[in-house]
C-alpha cells in the first residue's frame, strides 16, 4: 500500500528541478534519463519516500524506484507497482490494455512481459529513445517466458 501510495511522490515535480535534485544526492542519471527527464520521478520519488515520509523497507523504495522502467528479476511487490503504474484506470487508452489489464489478475509474469512488449515495441515505431533498462528488463522476462 504505501509503494503504491507514494510511487508518483516526485512525478510533478518540474523536469529540471528533477534533474538538480537527483544531481544534488548523486542518483546517478542516464543518458536517456537525461533526454527523458519524467522518468526521473521514481528515481526521485523513492529518495522523497525515504526523506518526506520516513520509508525504510528497502523492498517498498526499490518498487518505487523502478516502477518506470522495470528491472530483471524483480519482486512480487515491484511487479506489482509497475503493472499497476501501467494500468491504472486515468491512463490513456493503450492497445490491448482490455486484455493486460485481465492479465494483472491472472498472471503477473504474462501481465509484465505484455507491457514491456507493448512499450517497447511502442517506443521503436515512434523512434523514441528506449530506456536500456526497460530494454534489459523485456529481454530479461522474454528469455524466461521461452
Amino acid at each position: 500500500m504505501i509503494a503504491g501510495l507514494l510511487h508518483d511522490c516526485a512525478k510533478y515535480v518540474p523536469n529540471e528541478k528533477k534533474i538538480r535534485k537527483c544531481e544534488k544526492r548523486g542518483i546517478l542519471i542516464t543518458e536517456c534519463e537525461y533526454k527523458n527527464p519524467d522518468l526521473l520521478h521514481a528515481k526521485l520519488s523513492s529518495v522523497y519516500a525515504k526523506e518526506k515520509y520516513d520509508v525504510t523497507d528497502i523492498e517498498i523504495l526499490s518498487a518505487i524506484s523502478c516502477h518506470t522502467t522495470g528491472k530483471p528479476g524483480m519482486t512480487t511487490l515491484e511487479k506489482i507497482i509497475y503493472i499497476a503504474d501501467f494500468i491504472e484506470p486515468n491512463r490513456d487508452l493503450l492497445p490491448e490494455i482490455d486484455v493486460i489489464r485481465q492479465e494483472a489478475y491472472t498472471d503477473l509474469d504474462k501481465c509484465l512481459l505484455h507491457i514491456l512488449h507493448n512499450s517497447v515495441n511502442h517506443l521503436s515505431k515512434k523512434g523514441a529513445v528506449i530506456d536500456p533498462l526497460t530494454q534489459q528488463t523485456y529481454e530479461y522476462y522474454k528469455k524466461l517466458e521461452q
